[in-house]
């Protein structure tokens, strides 16, 4: 399970954090730590915000502690005070997601995000994408790199971009507004 946009907003916001690198999982365990005692894995954490595919329901507490760091008694707290101030909190999600593992080899994955930027990927297997096309990128035709998910309104986090063998090191599209998926073949 992803949290709702709206509940990862709030997280960010109050914790002065973007989602930037993986480490936002690690920096947000700490802040929650320190704000309520209640500990959380940086990978579930990770999980909850999309850096990872995940399709199983967090323990309560999980979901509590997130409440009680935003200043609610209970997640179902949080949940019910939102919609009654009319909160989108609780609308279906139309985000759509693509993961790899579910991608045929060879699939053509297009994104866009600002300013008025687009990459053009094929999908290798194993996580593995190659640039084919980009358009005012710092990315260049032939580079490789691993993501584990993309997510539209998330930004597309590459921990380790190979060109010509040469590790570049980490590139994030969309860092401000996240990426929009234009279009998977």
């Amino acid at each position: 399970m992803h949290l709702p946009k709206e509940i990862t907003n709030a997280l960010l916001k109050k914790a002065e954090l973007k989602i930037s690198t993986p480490s936002v999982g690690e920096k947000l365990s700490d802040k929650i730590f320190n704000a309520t005692g209640e500990r959380l894995g940086a990978n579930t954490i990770k999980r909850l915000l999309g850096f990872f595919s995940d399709t199983h329901t967090p323990h309560r507490f999980t979901l509590d502690a997130i409440a009680h760091y935003l200043e609610y008694e209970s997640y179902e707290d949080l949940l019910q005070k939102k919609s009654k101030v009319g909160s989108r909190l609780l609308e279906p999600s139309n985000t759509k997601e693509i993961h790899p593992s579910e991608l045929a080899q060879g699939a053509i994955v297009t994104l866009g995000y600002a300013p008025r930027k687009e990459l053009t990927l094929r999908f290798n297997g194993d996580n593995a994408f190659t640039v084919i096309n980009h358009s005012s990128s710092r990315l260049k035709k032939g580079d490789i790199f691993k993501i584990m998910m993309i997510k539209e309104g998330l930004p597309l986090i590459a921990t380790e971009v190979l060109r010509e063998g040469k590790n570049l090191g980490t590139y994030i599209a969309g860092e401000n507004s996240g990426v929009k998926i234009k279009e998977v073949l």
